[in-house]
C-alpha cells in the first residue's frame, strides 16, 4: 500500500493524495483536492479550479482548463456553452454567429 501523509490512511496507490488543488495541477483529469479524503478528484464546477489560469472546469474530463481554450465545439462542455468561437477560443451557447471580419 501506499501511505496519504495528509490524512495517515494507507491506499492501493492508484490515488494521489493531495492537501490542496495545487498538488493537483499535473493530475490528469483531476485538478481539485478533496479536501475530506485528501484525494485529487474530477471537477465539478468552476469553483474547484482556482490555480494558475486554468479557472475553468470541464465537466466532460473533469480538468481545470483556461478560460480561452477551445479549438472546436467538443472542447466545450461547460454549462450551456456548447459551441466554440474559434476566433477568440471562448465557448458560448450557440445563439451568436462567430465571425472575424463583415464577410463572415
Amino acid at each position: 500500500g501506499t501511505c496519504n501523509t495528509y490524512n495517515g490512511e494507507c491506499h492501493d496507490g492508484t490515488e494521489t493524495a493531495c492537501n490542496s488543488n495545487s498538488d493537483c495541477v499535473s493530475v490528469t483529469n483531476k485538478s481539485t483536492c478533496d479536501t475530506t479524503t485528501n484525494f485529487c478528484v474530477a471537477c465539478t464546477a468552476d469553483s474547484g479550479c482556482t490555480e494558475g489560469t486554468n479557472t475553468i472546469c470541464n465537466t466532460g474530463t473533469g480538468a481545470c482548463e483556461a478560460p480561452t481554450g477551445c479549438s472546436n465545439d467538443s472542447d466545450c462542455t461547460t454549462g450551456g456553452d456548447t459551441s466554440c468561437n474559434t476566433y477568440n477560443g471562448e465557448c458560448h451557447d450557440g445563439t451568436k454567429t462567430s465571425c472575424n471580419n463583415n464577410t463572415a
